[in-house]
């Protein structure tokens, strides 16, 4: 049975996010690209679906009470996923894109982008300002 993109899209976010357990191994092969601000400071991992979770746990490990405040899933055309969010957290953790944790809190908003291909995961893009992320939690 088929899965259409954007349930691809909610299976990912919930297995990566919210540790739903979810195996999401099958929606990736070994070309699926990723591109995020973040990955600039993360060693290279052996496959796109360890680098995506890479990318989440140096969020995750860096943020509590992370919040995702909206999340709106456009499909452009069936088969390109663009998921608008906005989250708010405090960086108390691990240090992230090299500062060390103040405790202080962060707003930010961003967008990514998923596309598929016979429905596998062909691209992952994910935007957001992080000069504006790293000025509030200098």
């Amino acid at each position: 049975m088929k899965i259409a993109p954007q349930k691809i899209v909610e299976k990912i976010i919930n297995a990566l996010w919210y540790d739903s357990g979810e195996n999401i191994e099958s929606y990736f092969d070994a070309k699926t690209k990723v591109e995020s601000p973040v990955l600039n400071y993360l060693a290279v991992e052996p496959s796109p679906k360890k680098t995506l979770e890479a990318i989440i746990n140096h969020w995750r490990e860096a943020f509590s009470d992370f919040e995702l405040e909206k999340s709106i899933k456009v499909s452009l055309d069936g088969q390109t996923i663009m998921v608008m969010w906005s989250a708010a957290a405090r960086h108390d953790g691990k240090p992230f894109v090299g500062i060390k944790a103040v405790n202080k809190p962060v707003v930010y908003s961003g967008e990514t982008i998923y596309e598929f291909e016979k429905g596998m995961l062909k691209k992952y893009s994910s935007d957001f300002n992080l000069d504006y992320i790293k000025d509030q939690i200098k």
